[in-house]
């Protein structure tokens, strides 16, 4: 350690050195230079740390006959202002060289992330959708800002998941009268051929080189030929052929449209469905629904519709239709207050509704969950990154890891009294913060877990762990779970359920509910009713259906709910229209459900972990 700190301190003397007198003398005063990222004939890209707020900063300087000047970059920077772009925070120019100092966007640069594992289709809209996000703002200025280096080492995966765009160094403002851009500048072979002089750059040439980008992400190589062999998802494929066109008019109009044809039509069609539901709720809401009754004082928020189901992609042996079992039906909606709000439509582009797991695999300590064609199981030493035929990927170690939520391609996960990030892809984790307690869960782009020092109140923090707050003064929140903006929980065990707002605060009481072993999932919530079996209560429209046996450590998901039952511990599934399927018929322990496969602890609580398809079939460990 002695020998590393003296060899950093003699490196930044040295740098000190070397950019003493060619270096403003103001930004010498302000910043420490800490590591060259890259010096060329006419350009040099430094980190640095800012002695007037501890924040890092990236600074370049150019030489006069530069082709990417930094004050150009600067002129651009200025005039934007999007979470995805740096800010531009100074410039200077002196004896006709210019610097700049911008934002530094800490991650990792897509190259590296390539570099470890090409990513799925479905990791790759991901990052495409947010790109294009970026492109559709700096498109829409007037005049429209080009970036023309759209590429992977410009494009930074942030430890929150999201993307950011960097080096503005070559961007520039299309003219309307320009038939051909004044300099041919662009990296090969993301640089489509009318940045060679064939026409201007226009906002099709940023999609040109966004399609390019989505093959290297894919494959691990920019070459755009053999797409029908080297890109298997038809969809996908499709797509990246309209954006890499030789004629910019054959490719996608805007960034928007492209936005849109990388959404899945699932997710579209969602748009429909919230409109039609926003009138079914004006209308019940009049009439009134169940007996929910509010506990605090305050106007109710605003109706909104429930959250529309976003399906992790199933295995191949999950059947689509349930075996033949008892009719339900439900049974005639009580009185509940007009105006009652509704669960908030989640995000569209993110799993679990909003969240980071289904909510039940959270309170049964959360040691399962899938995310981008992978499932994510966590044992006593290591979290498993598994295919959804099982096979392993790779080996992440981590200590009795629980709570386990993906979210934007990071796992977020409890290990003892830390609340870690770990990157499923290089394994590298990051401590966000250490505070006792039980459960770590994420809503809408936000952390929430409950603080053992307080009670073990609801707390929220920032992805990264920073801004964390007190959300509810409620300690011992039995069974607690968090789906589209509310957390359900009781306040002791077998006690009323409780429904909270998170925004607002606004808490109802569910009447006539026994608490444990509840399940919620898409506005739909399952429950065991006081006749021992379990029912179903519509949070939409407050009707409530006799569904079937009674169980315990219950996982409601879109295929159904699964769960211990009552009567013997055996491992069940149960149909949405009543029927059974008994998947272990022995004794188990807590559950979790991810990609396909149920998760269990065999013969009881703490037993050794198995898994078996949500089917019932190939039953079998934890792979070794």
């Amino acid at each position: 350690m002695a020998d590393s700190s003296e060899f950093l301190s003699q490196y930044r003397e040295t740098l000190a050195r070397e950019v003493a007198g060619r270096w403003p003398a103001t930004w010498l005063g302000n910043y420490e230079f800490e590591s060259c990222l890259k010096s060329s004939g006419d350009k040099e890209v430094f980190l640095a740390l800012d002695g007037r707020n501890g924040g890092h900063v990236i600074l370049r300087a150019t030489a006069a006959d530069a082709a990417e000047r930094a004050d150009a970059e600067w002129e651009v920077l200025t005039h934007l202002d999007h979470p995805g772009i740096p800010k531009a925070y100074g410039s200077y120019v002196e004896n006709g060289r210019s610097f700049i100092a911008r934002e530094y966007f800490p991650g990792v640069p897509f190259d590296e992330v390539v570099a470890h594992h090409p990513l799925t289709p479905d990791e790759t809209r991901a990052v495409a959708r947010q790109l294009a996000g970026i492109l559709s703002y700096i498109h829409r200025q007037t005049p429209p800002v080009v970036h023309r280096d759209i590429k992977p080492q410009n494009i930074i995966r942030r430890p929150d998941g999201s993307v950011g765009l960097t080096d503005f160094g070559i961007a520039r403002t299309m003219k309307a009268e320009a038939s051909s851009d004044t300099s041919t500048l662009g990296t090969l072979p993301y640089a489509p051929p009318e940045q060679y002089g064939y026409a201007q750059s226009t906002p099709q040439t940023d999609i040109y080189a966004l399609g390019i980008v989505m093959i290297y992400l894919l494959t691990g190589s920019p070459d755009r030929r053999n797409l029908a062999q080297r890109v298997t998802d038809p969809g996908l494929r499709a797509v990246i052929e309209k954006c890499i066109a030789f004629d910019p008019a054959d490719r996608y109009s805007s960034a928007d449209q492209l936005i849109s044809a990388l959404t899945p039509r699932r997710k579209r069609r969602v748009i429909i469905t919230v409109v039609s539901i926003v009138v079914a709720v004006a209308v019940l809401g009049s009439a009134g629904w169940l007996g929910i009754r509010a506990l605090n004082a305050g106007p109710p928020a605003a109706s909104v519709p429930p959250p529309a189901s976003v399906v992790p992609p199933a295995a191949t042996d999950v059947p689509t239709t349930a075996p033949t079992g008892p009719a339900t039906s439900p049974t005639a909606a009580s009185s509940l207050p007009a105006g009652f709000p509704a669960i908030p439509a989640p995000p569209q582009d993110v799993g679990y509704l909003g969240g980071g797991n289904y909510p039940a695999n959270l309170s049964n300590g959360g040691f399962a969950v899938g995310g981008d064609r992978q499932v994510y199981v966590a044992t006593k030493t290591e979290i498993l990154a598994l295919h959804y035929d099982a096979s392993v990927i790779r080996r992440m170690p981590a200590t009795n890891a629980r709570s386990l939520n993906y979210y934007n391609g990071m796992l977020y996960f409890r290990s003892g009294d830390s609340v870690i990030r770990m990157d499923p892809y290089s394994g590298q984790a990051t401590t966000l913060f250490v505070v006792p307690g039980e459960n770590l869960f994420i809503d809408s782009g936000k952390l929430y877990y409950d603080d053992g020092t307080d009670g073990l109140a609801l707390y929220s923090a920032d992805l990264d762990g920073g801004h964390r707050q007190k959300v509810d003064a409620t300690e011992k929140a039995y069974y607690r779970q968090l789906v589209g903006g509310w957390q359900f929980y009781a306040q002791s065990d077998n006690a009323d359920l409780t429904a909270a707002n998170l925004a607002t605060g606004e808490t109802y009481q569910l009447g006539h509910l026994q608490a444990h072993w509840f399940a919620v999932w898409d506005q739909l919530l399952y429950y065991p009713s006081d006749n021992g079996r379990t029912d179903r209560l519509n949070l939409s429209d407050g009707t409530s259906t006799p569904l079937g046996p009674g169980y315990q450590f219950m996982v409601a998901t879109e295929l159904g709910v699964f769960g211990l039952s009552d009567a013997g511990s055996t491992l069940d599934r149960l149909w949405p229209d009543g029927s059974v399927s008994t998947l272990v018929a022995h004794p188990v322990g807590m559950l979790c459900v991810a990609g396909g496969w149920v998760f269990y602890q065999d013969g009881g609580l703490d037993g050794p972990l198995r898994m078996i398809t949500t089917e019932g079939g190939r039953d079998m460990p934890i792979p070794s």
